[in-house]
């Protein structure tokens, strides 16, 4: 599975290969792929962490984490912490790397949604949320939702965004459709869901703590429709025991 956002799929064997070639001994914390075999893997060690490319192994970019990496592989992003806040970092051709938020936002997490928009979780103004960046640097909340937001993953075609909301206490699993607009809680349950990755353009992967108490996480997989949300129509399947 790729993490923190990105699409996620099995890799051939010749991929996974040279990933584990990319200095084994040291901790790979996130990989970002674009399903058109660009990938980005977040290495950290005692030196602080950094993106390296797994195809040739060279740094992209130091004092970096949780990479992002556009549709075509023309530019990709990351996170810098400063003073105790993530700033975002763009790298393209035209700038190199640069970063587009200020102080104001402290950003957790960051995907592409397409070549020149980026989706971005950020605590801004005492709140979680979800924001876009446009290819001319604005800036705007992408969804209207009052619930603080936490982590969130795009399907692999763009489509969906799945995301994770403040209800009541407890972490529940949403989804929002770019192509008709519309949001819909998928869990409403005394429990919650934290990461999500999809491995499909229908199916999510959720790590959960459903039957299995506070804090200790299991994978769920959900089946959506393939066409519009209009509810949930297939049950929950358990895919595999993860305990913290």
């Amino acid at each position: 599975m790729e993490s923190r956002g990105n699409s996620v799929g099995h890799k051939g064997r010749s991929e996974d290969h040279e990933l584990d070639q990319i200095a084994a001994e040291i901790d790979k914390l996130a990989i970002a792929g674009n399903g058109k075999g660009g990938r980005l893997v977040e290495l950290a060690d005692e030196t602080g962490s950094r993106i390296v490319r797994v195809k040739d192994g060279a740094v992209v970019a130091t004092d970096a984490e949780s990479p992002a990496l556009s549709p075509e592989g023309i530019g990709f992003a990351y996170i810098r912490e400063m003073k105790g806040r993530g700033t975002l970092f763009i790298f393209d051709k035209q700038r190199g790397a640069h970063s587009v938020t200020d102080s104001s936002y402290d950003v957790r997490q960051v995907a592409f949604l397409d070549e020149g928009m980026l989706v971005f979780a950020a605590r801004h103004q005492k709140r979680l949320s979800l924001f876009v960046i446009t290819k001319d640097g604005s800036i705007s909340p992408f969804l209207d939702i009052q619930a603080n937001v936490g982590a969130f993953s795009v399907s692999p075609d763009g489509s969906r965004i799945a995301f994770t909301e403040s209800v009541k206490h407890r972490w529940q699993l949403g989804v929002f459709d770019r192509v008709n607009h519309s949001v819909i809680q998928i869990t409403d349950f005394d429990c919650n869901a934290y990461e999500s990755s999809w491995t499909s353009a229908s199916e999510i992967v959720v790590a959960s703590d459903c039957t299995r108490g506070l804090g200790l996480t299991a994978l769920v997989k959900i089946e959506l429709p393939k066409h519009r949300i209009n509810g949930i129509e297939n049950s929950n399947a358990l895919l595999a025991m993860r305990p913290n």
